[in-house]
């Protein structure tokens, strides 16, 4: 019953990110092992105009628990993977690829429909949106950065006490009528967006 909710719920993010240019949903079937308890992804930047990590800090940003998954490569943090001087050992191209790309949506039994709908139009979004954010978020970072050299700041992304516009209302605010972000704020520290 568990792996028949968890392919459910895979179904569901099949059909939800389908025919997205940039992201693809890691086929569970096609290999036909597993529990599919994972909702794998990978992000092209290229073809999708926003990376994997803006994705992720936008997604987190909603409260969206996704996660990067390997990364970073073992290779980055085993000693056993390191050349015989403790230096990089042999490149992993493979490996770094992987570590750059893949990114994990919420899954399990414990997700509903809804939500994993909810997930899915928020990725749509994103993407619909991905230079006006990667814009938004180089903006507010890069200042933000320098700012907290040295001062002790919460780490960058640290958006736990913002205040924020969810991507989802974007262009849905009373007589808006248009789909365009909302003001970025650098002045907080953690905000990304302000309402």
């Amino acid at each position: 019953e568990l792996i028949e909710r968890n392919r459910d719920t895979l179904g569901r993010y099949q059909g939800g990110l389908a025919g997205i240019r940039g992201i693809e949903l890691f086929d569970v079937d096609a290999i036909r092992l597993g529990n599919a308890q994972f909702v794998v992804t990978t992000i092209d930047e290229a073809r999708a105009g926003i990376s994997r990590d803006d994705i992720l800090r936008t997604l987190r940003a909603e409260n969206i628990l996704a996660k990067p998954y390997f990364h970073p490569g073992c290779h980055r943090l085993d000693r056993s993977y390191s050349g015989a001087d403790g230096g990089p050992g042999e490149p992993l191209p493979a490996t770094e690829l992987l570590a750059r790309t893949v990114l994990v949506m919420p899954g399990g039994a414990s997700i509903t429909s809804e939500e994993v709908d909810g997930v899915c139009r928020t990725v749509r979004l994103i993407l619909a949106h991905g230079e006006e954010i990667r814009t938004a978020l180089i903006n507010v970072e890069e200042p933000l950065r320098a700012a907290a050299v040295g001062s002790g700041a919460a780490p960058l992304g640290d958006t736990s006490s913002a205040r924020q516009t969810p991507v989802s209302q974007w262009g849905r605010s009373p007589g808006a009528g248009n789909s365009t972000p909302p003001e970025i704020s650098g002045t907080s520290g953690a905000s990304l967006l302000k309402p």
